[in-house]
């Protein structure tokens, strides 16, 4: 049997117990009786109770290793990789160095460093970015920030080309921008007719139409005959059209012969100037 790793005025921490041999005083805190084995059996000590390993023994007699069991109480078995000596008080988002230091986990820290001693310390999610931003997206992007990392996104009208949705670095940008007039269904609606710029569109009007206030994205009729945005002849009338609007003669009126009577400059005449007209030439002739 062997005690390992702990120091021992007597002598015991360290000490084997070979086959057919037996020891009557306690070895490092293992045990407390005479204990006679057949092969080497390290031994562990934790704050508390004896742990024993046993993946490192073998060819144990059944009965002995019962009353071995029964003797020691609970028994821990040991991980190759776990410490031996871990502080218990390490908070949220970190883990255990040593038995008077913790590590917080990557993406947080403490106001001491990653590593801390002080058990009154908490460990925080570092914002990578910023301010002062940790790390830089490029172009046409910006940074997110989430609970223990982040990452970059395109703006508004651009995309990575290869169609994800996020990066981590400058050198990971590709964000291009996006024909937005190619989207379906339209953003630019009705008659409106749309404009691709840089990370961003407008909608722009034919003559006759304007902008809807209550939506950037339709265009509405011109009533020019309301709104005084005609030029027709005080011997016509108006009549609105969508998108445009007409000048025609009053009932009973007709346009003048060669006048310009298109279909927002006619003039006409009514019957009362025809025999008024009528009448001069009657009596000139």
């Amino acid at each position: 049997m062997s005690c390992e790793g702990h120091q021992d005025s007597k002598g015991y921490a360290g000490s084997e117990i070979h086959p057919g041999e037996v020891r009557t005083k306690a070895i490092a805190g293992c045990h407390d009786r005479s204990w006679s084995g057949t092969q080497h059996f390290p031994c562990t000590r934790l704050p508390g109770r004896p742990t024993l390993d046993l993946s490192k023994s073998s060819g144990w007699d059944s009965g002995l290793l019962v009353l071995l069991l029964l003797t020691l109480g609970p028994v821990q078995k040991l991980s190759a990789s776990a410490p031996t000596d871990c502080a218990q008080w390490c908070p949220p988002k970190s883990s255990c160095v040593n038995a008077t230091a913790c590590r917080c986990s990557p993406g947080f820290t403490s106001s001491s460093g990653d590593v801390f001693t002080n058990r009154l310390e908490s460990c925080d999610d570092i914002n990578e970015c910023g301010p002062p931003p940790r790390v830089s997206c490029g172009k046409f992007a910006h940074c997110l920030n989430t609970e223990g990392s982040y990452h970059c996104t395109c703006g508004p009208g651009y995309e990575l080309a290869s169609g994800a949705k996020t990066f981590r670095s400058e050198s990971e940008n590709t964000c291009q921008d996006v024909d937005k007039c190619q989207r379906k269904p339209r953003l630019c609606k009705g008659r409106s007719i749309c404009i691709n710029t840089q990370g961003n569109y407008t909608c722009r009007c034919p003559p006759g139409l304007e902008l809807n206030l209550s939506d950037p994205n339709v265009c509405s009729d011109v009533n020019e005959c309301t709104s005084g945005q005609n030029p027709c002849h005080n011997t016509t009338h108006c009549l609105n059209n969508i998108g445009s609007y007409e000048c025609r003669c009053r009932p009973g009126w007709k346009p003048i012969p060669g006048s310009p009577n298109g279909p927002n400059n006619t003039v006409c005449e009514g019957p009362e100037l025809r025999c008024h007209i009528l009448e001069t030439h009657t009596q000139n002739s």
